[in-house]
Parts: structure tokens; C-alpha cells; sequence
């Protein structure tokens, strides 16, 4: 729904951009492989400000979010980039979906890491029930489409919760900084978003199960 209602914008803002890398030959499959650094960036700043306590977690927080944008932004660019160059292949699209996976991953991993060093324990549990149905999500679909039917549909998408995520993170540690604060922001913002994907992305993976086994039992397939 996100990507359906800002891609449009995005890709007009972003063509003087995309123009440009095309003519230096930057490839698709270079800036997939950008997204997942800056995921694995923001998690390493998060994870080593984390080490430090309280308040320094709440920069290393704001920097997780604004890179986990940055990257979010690579996965844009990658598909149009991709597209508009005419280099669109089925290699790159299996190379994109599965280091984006590997990408959401990364960012669950290093809120998760970073909770156990903090000492939350329910920031733990809900960055690992939200890993859980991310990748549910994105497995329901691509076992409804391996089968024929199309399994791309549901609230909680990956730009969703991608979104949802950067700019907790990003609200939080700058607030949490500025203030030069305790846990308190982290439990008011930051972990209620967590469960907010957790509950949104549990309710997609199951729509799609359940549309898909309708679908799939009504066709025979």
C-alpha cells in the first residue's frame, strides 16, 4: 500500500539521480548489494552505541535509522535503475529478493542485539517475533506465486514496516539524545513500533496464507 501510494513520486524525484547512474554504469545488482551494507551498518553503529548504555544507544539509534532509510532508498533505485536501462534480468531479481531479505533480517538482528545489551528484554522478544513474521510474509508469497497465484498483496509489505522501523528509530534516538535520557523514549517509541510490525505483519503473512489456500483450493492447483 506504501509503495503503491509514494513509488510514483519517488521514482520523479529520483530520475535525475537514476539517469546518472545509469551513464557512470552503475549496475542493478551493485546498489542491491549497497542496501545490504547500509542495513549491516546501521546495525554494527547500533549494536557498539548500545555497548556504551544509555543515552549513547539513543545516537547510535539515530544513526540505524537514517542508514536503514539510505538503504531502503538503494532498493528503490535498484529495480528503476534495473528497469529504465533495460538490464531487468531473472538473476537480478532473485539476487534483490534475497539479499532484501537477508537486509530486513540485518535490521531485526541489530535491534535485537542491542536490546539484549540494554537490558529489554520485551524490545528482544518483539524485534524477534517481528524478524519471525517478516519473513513469513515474504515467504507466503513467494511459495503462493511458485504455485501459480499471485501472493503480492496485505497491509504490512516490506516498505511498511521498513518505513514504520527507520523513523521510530530515527524519532526516538533523537529525542532520546537530545535529552540525554534513560530507557523511558525507547519503551514509549521504539518498542511499541516493534509490536505494531509484529501485529501488522503477523496479520499479512496469515492473509496471504488464507487468500492463497482459497485461491489455490478453488483452482485445483
Amino acid at each position: 500500500m506504501l509503495k503503491d501510494l509514494f513509488q510514483d513520486l519517488l521514482y520523479r524525484l529520483s530520475q535525475p539521480l537514476i539517469r546518472l547512474l545509469i551513464a557512470l554504469r552503475v549496475t542493478p545488482d551493485v546498489l542491491t548489494l549497497l542496501g545490504l551494507l547500509a542495513n549491516g551498518w546501521a546495525a554494527w553503529c547500533l549494536i557498539h552505541a548500545a555497548g556504551k548504555g544509555f543515552p549513547a544507544a539513543y545516537a547510535g539509534l539515530a544513526q540505524f535509522g537514517g542508514l536503514v532509510l539510505l538503504g531502503g532508498f538503494f532498493d528503490i533505485l535498484d529495480g528503476r535503475v534495473a528497469r529504465v536501462s533495460g538490464a531487468a534480468s531473472p538473476a537480478g531479481a532473485l539476487l534483490d529478493s534475497v539479499l532484501d531479505r537477508y537486509a530486513e533480517l540485518v535490521m531485526f538482528m541489530g535491534i535485537g542485539w542491542a536490546a539484549y545489551s540494554l537490558d529489554q528484554p520485551r524490545t528482544l522478544l518483539a524485534a524477534y517475533l517481528a524478524m519471525v513474521f517478516s519473513i513469513m510474509v515474504s515467504y507466503t508469497r513467494a511459495r503462493t506465486e511458485g504455485l501459480g497465484q499471485t501472493g503480492s498483496f496485505g497491509l504490512f509489505q516490506r516498505p511498511e514496516r521498513l518505513v514504520l522501523i527507520s523513523l521510530a528509530a530515527l524519532v526516538c534516538g533523537l529525542l532520546g539524545f537530545r535529552a540525554k535520557g534513560d530507557a523511558l523514549l525507547w519503551q514509549r517509541i521504539l518498542e511499541p513500533a516493534l509490536w505494531i510490525v509484529v501485529s501488522g505483519a503477523g496479520f499479512t503473512a496469515f492473509q496471504r496464507l488464507y487468500r492463497g489456500y482459497q485461491t489455490l483450493r478453488k483452482t485445483g492447483s
